[in-house]
């Protein structure tokens, strides 16, 4: 049996310097997909978090929850035109280490 290489990736914060989730909900609500009050959903969280008085669990939990309330019955095709203008705004914004090991992986 040949032996093959995997790597697992934690998304949230591993690849991407922020957190796809956070980026695509925002985009979602800037372009008017989401209503603006989905970003009320962890905006205290947010502040909390940034302010290093609450924790980053709470934040992206809410920002799921809202995720969650909002995306249903949105076409997957406006999700992913979103998500498509998000992740070619975001794509360079990895770290170092992990585009390397990712390079170094493919190989």
């Amino acid at each position: 049996m040949q032996k093959r290489k995997v790597a697992i990736f934690d998304v949230d914060g591993t690849i991407f310097r922020s957190s796809l989730i956070v980026e695509v909900v925002e985009g979602l609500i800037d372009t008017g997909v989401f209503p603006v009050e989905a970003r009320r959903l962890y905006a205290k969280q947010e502040k909390a978090w940034k302010d290093r008085k609450g924790s980053y669990e709470d934040y992206i939990d809410k920002v799921v929850t809202s995720f969650m309330k909002h995306v249903k019955g949105v076409h997957y095709k406006t999700f992913m035109d979103v998500a498509e203008k998000v992740i070619d705004r975001e794509k360079f914004k990895v770290y170092r280490y992990t585009r390397d090991l990712v390079i170094e992986l493919k190989k």
